[in-house]
């Protein structure tokens, strides 16, 4: 049997071609020049993880870095400015506070101002600061600050009376500060420059009713007033008590030389002021508001010398706005210390006060040889003062002024 049948030739043979793979074009990719697509592919994903690896150029970190150091620049001065307008808003609304509980005392006060009764007013100009003080007698309903003790039937801090009645003797003014003893007090005009927003606005008050005198209560204070320097508990107790037993008929028939001398009302109500110790609780019923550094007091009239028929506020340092002193209110009634203090009086009996600068309504002079009326009597009274907040961060304080009127 031939065998040519079982011969594979090498024509006959399957061939298989054999896969080329391509090179890349230099053209496009030097780094790859003469290799295949595939490790061209490889050297390139190498090269990537190596570029990611690599780090920053100096002059990359110095751009960095000053980026960073504006942006923290600029997120300080925003805080900084939030900080700043946290504390204004934090002062204003402190400050605001104490106008409210100032002016509500005010209101609450003169409501029932009694025109019939006296009236003093004590007037000090330390320019540009006033430190004026006010007492006056007021219906209202009224109820004493600290309690008595129901046996001894005086102030006590373990008491539990509380004097209540419908009529009150109040005063208004700033207070001598830190000591409860009127001898070696701070007065207001001590406290200069920064210490001004140490200053205390006091009120003291005296509840009185038609019965009063039924209560146990000791007979304070006697009808000639000269019992007022007397002492309880390490103070007057014009500032100790909360208490009066005399009724306002008796009080207006007292006449200006029982309210004369350094013992009577003169001299420990008004040239003492009232005490307050910040550190003694026995003091706080006084205290109004703490931050009030000028505290002035003024009444409305009207002036029709010459036909002018002008409205003014007494008493004014510059009445007329012509900036002269000629005409200072000050000038024309502190006629014997010239330290710019005098006071004024209503509705207290002959004869006169004889204290130093103090003058029945009508002896005050509001223009050079004019004096008041004698039957005069103011019909709004207006409180300026500057509010200051505890922590100092308005500087120069607010000023406020609230008008009270009586008519």
């Amino acid at each position: 049997m031939p065998l040519r049948g079982m011969i594979m030739t090498k024509q006959s043979q399957t061939s298989f071609p054999r896969k080329r793979e391509s090179r890349v074009n230099a053209s496009w990719i030097p780094a790859c020049a003469g290799m295949t697509e595939s490790d061209c592919r490889v050297r390139h994903k190498m090269a990537r993880l190596a570029i990611k690896k690599r780090g920053f150029t100096l002059i990359e970190l110095l751009v960095a870095m000053a980026v960073l150091a504006l942006m923290i620049a600029f997120a300080s001065m925003v805080f900084k400015v939030s900080i700043d307008t946290y504390r204004v808003s934090a002062a204003t609304a402190e400050i605001m506070q104490k106008l409210r509980a100032v002016t509500d005392q005010l209101d609450a006060d003169f409501k029932g101002l009694r025109r019939d009764a006296p009236l003093l007013m004590w007037f000090s100009l330390d320019d540009p600061n006033r430190y004026d003080q006010i007492m006056f007698f007021a219906d209202g309903d009224f109820s004493s600050i600290q309690v008595y003790d129901k046996t001894t039937e005086r102030p006590d801090l373990n008491g539990s009376k509380v004097i209540r009645g419908n009529m009150a003797r109040v005063f208004y003014g700033q207070a001598n500060v830190n000591t409860h003893d009127p001898g070696s007090a701070t007065e207001p005009r001590d406290l200069k420059g920064p210490k001004e927003r140490k200053r205390i606005l006091a009120r003291r008050q005296h509840v009185s009713d038609p019965n009063i005198a039924n209560k146990n209560l000791e007979y304070w204070p006697e009808i000639d007033l000269l019992d007022f320097s007397e002492i309880f508990d390490g103070q007057p107790k014009e500032d100790r008590y909360e208490h009066d037993t005399l009724t306002l008929a008796e009080w207006q028939s007292i006449d200006g030389s029982d309210y004369s001398g350094g013992s009577s009302v003169v001299g420990i109500s008004f040239d003492n002021r009232a005490a307050i110790n910040t550190s003694d609780s026995r003091t706080y019923h006084k205290l109004l508001s703490e931050g009030v550094g000028s505290f002035s007091i003024q009444f409305a009239y009207w002036d029709t010398l010459n036909g002018n028929d002008r409205f003014y506020w007494f008493p004014s340092r510059d009445p007329d706005g012509a900036d002269g002193l000629a005409q200072s209110h000050f000038t024309l009634n502190d006629k014997n210390n010239s330290d710019n203090i005098f006071a004024v009086y209503f509705n207290i009996p002959a004869p006169d006060i004889t204290d130093t600068d103090w003058y029945r309504i009508n002896n005050a002079e509001y223009q050079s040889g004019q004096m008041f009326a004698p039957d005069f009597f103011p019909a709004a009274i207006k409180f300026t003062f500057t509010l200051y907040d505890s922590k100092g961060v308005i500087r120069d304080g607010m000023e406020f002024s609230h008008i009270v009127y009586l008519e």
